[in-house]
């Protein structure tokens, strides 16, 4: 039988008015003692409000729409950040509603302003990572729809990884192994903001060292990435072939990672014996089967990430409605990594 405030209000010795105030957060005129007889009340007898009461009580819909633009790469959505984000909504008993909406929309006056409307929700997390209409940036603004934006490159209202900072960390751990020929391979970049954070990490850290960064990245333009076998494996060979070539190597995406490593076994190089690797991944993945051991990883914390931006948008629906700064959260570093050595001796 389902718990009622009825219930709550006869085991706490209360009227049901009092119930309810203090479980909608207007019982601040109750005393401490009252407030946590109820309180406990709920606890022991397992109370869950009814979503649809609360939600005509506070006047809103309970609902959150995650909102994605029309063009899928801009709009990648990592396991891990969908489980973070469905996670928080529901602690905080909301539901999600997926919304891709066209460009075309997105850049309307008359439809940016009732966008709550019409996707019966009360706030926005927006999954459109780069490449966005600006026009759209300012009319969400302009009408303050409130909005938590994932993994963009933003002042304010954003929650993102720390990208430059992990570049900085994994390249770190490569000197302090005692390698000094260190390249970063990126063979080609996305359009997205992160590629060129953990560039400027990887920089700062070698030129910190007194070294000169080595990017290495395929000097054409055009080749799908599904070639693998084909143009950028030979590509691969040709640098791992030289008598210069890197001593430790990192990754900043997963594809250039399994690239690296099929180049290494090919060539016959053994890792980390001839080769130290540390790669930044895109989330907590299984470690790949081109090596018989964990490769040494700095990941994102999605889950992490998606949990963060529901709080966000929670607090800005509950309180004044005000913007609120970026929060920058660490990459993760795999506790189980071991594709990291001292550099080959010379000669």
């Amino acid at each position: 039988m389902r718990v009622t405030a009825t219930d709550i209000a006869a085991a706490a010795g209360v009227s049901q008015p009092t119930v309810s105030q203090i479980l909608n957060g207007k019982g601040d005129r109750y005393s401490v003692l009252t407030r946590s007889k109820v309180h406990e009340a709920v606890r022991q007898l397992g109370y869950r409000p009814s979503s649809a009461a609360r939600s005509m009580i506070r006047g809103r819909t309970g609902n959150v729409a995650l909102l994605l633009g029309e063009q899928a790469a801009r709009s990648k959505m990592h396991v891990g950040l969908l489980d973070g984000v469905q996670a928080e909504l529901a602690a905080q008993n909301l539901h999600l509603m997926l919304a891709r909406v066209a460009d075309a929309d997105l850049v309307d006056v008359d439809f940016v302003p009732n966008i709550l409307q019409e996707w019966t929700s009360d706030g926005l997390l927006i999954n459109y990572t780069h490449g966005y209409p600006t026009r759209m940036l300012d009319l969400i603004r302009r009408f303050a729809v409130p909005t938590i934006w994932l993994n963009t490159l933003l002042k304010r209202d954003c929650v993102r990884p720390d990208d430059q900072a992990a570049g900085f960390e994994a390249t770190t751990e490569l000197l302090r192994a005692g390698h000094r020929n260190i390249a970063l391979v990126a063979y080609q970049p996305t359009g997205h903001y992160s590629n060129l954070d953990r560039r400027q990490g990887y920089e700062q850290a070698m030129q910190q060292a007194g070294l000169t960064p080595r990017i290495i990245s395929y000097p054409e333009e055009g080749f799908a990435r599904d070639e693998y076998g084909g143009r950028f494996i030979e590509f691969t060979r040709s640098w791992m072939t030289r008598t210069d070539r890197p001593t430790g190597i990192l990754t900043t995406e997963d594809w250039d990672l399994h690239t690296v490593l099929g180049g290494a076994l090919r060539v016959g190089l053994s890792i980390p014996r001839d080769l130290s690797i540390v790669a930044l991944r895109a989330g907590q993945v299984s470690d790949t089967h081109l090596v018989d051991i964990p490769v040494t990883s700095y990941w994102v914390p999605f889950e992490q990430v998606g949990r963060r931006a529901v709080q966000m948008l929670v607090d800005r629906l509950e309180g004044d409605g005000e913007p609120v700064p970026t929060v920058v959260i660490p990459f993760q570093r795999g506790q189980r990594g071991a594709t990291v050595a001292a550099p080959p001796a010379q000669g």
